[in-house]
């Protein structure tokens, strides 16, 4: 009995270490990483969403959970740039860890209502990009390339952002 908890409690530690919110411990990748990232789902209004819509533009794809606080804290940043750029670089939330509703209330009340935000409850958009952990930016440059993959800070989402609109 007791080592069957153990086995259990080491299972769980390891769950949670692989969902917890994200911070300076996600692994960052850039460089080159080319990839077909065609999908398709819903918005978390319910809207149709084709990732061919994105096709032309540099875009960030930022990976958000409703009930992670780094991710609300983020939610400023995000909204900013997604301002500043915008007609230049698709911003597009990407929320998942959770069911549509709490993600309807997160962003509504995070106030990033302006960004388009795809629902994947399943997590399907999370595995082929490999996001393990919110909050994970994966940015892409005008040709499809996957040029950078983990945590931004507010500072350093903007110069990104603004490399790839430049």
């Amino acid at each position: 009995m007791r080592l069957r908890l153990t086995v259990s409690m080491v299972g769980l530690m390891g769950l949670l270490a692989t969902v917890a919110c994200g911070g300076g411990g996600a692994a960052a990748t850039s460089g080159g990483q080319a990839a077909s990232w065609a999908f398709t789902g819903k918005t978390v209004d319910g809207a149709a969403f084709d990732s061919a819509t994105l096709a032309g533009r540099p875009t960030v794809l930022w990976f958000w959970a409703p009930w992670c606080s780094t991710c609300r804290g983020q939610a400023p940043d995000v909204q900013a740039v997604a301002e500043r750029h915008a007609g230049e670089v698709n911003v597009v939330g990407v929320a998942g860890l959770g069911q549509n509703a709490a993600m309807r209330q997160f962003v509504s009340s995070a106030g990033v209502g302006l960004i388009k935000h795809v629902s994947d409850e399943a997590g399907e958009v999370w595995k082929q990009f490999q996001v393990t952990q919110q909050s994970t930016y994966v940015l892409i440059d005008t040709a499809g390339t996957v040029v950078f993959r983990g945590y931004l800070d507010g500072d350093d989402l903007a110069k990104r952002v603004a490399g790839l609109a430049a």
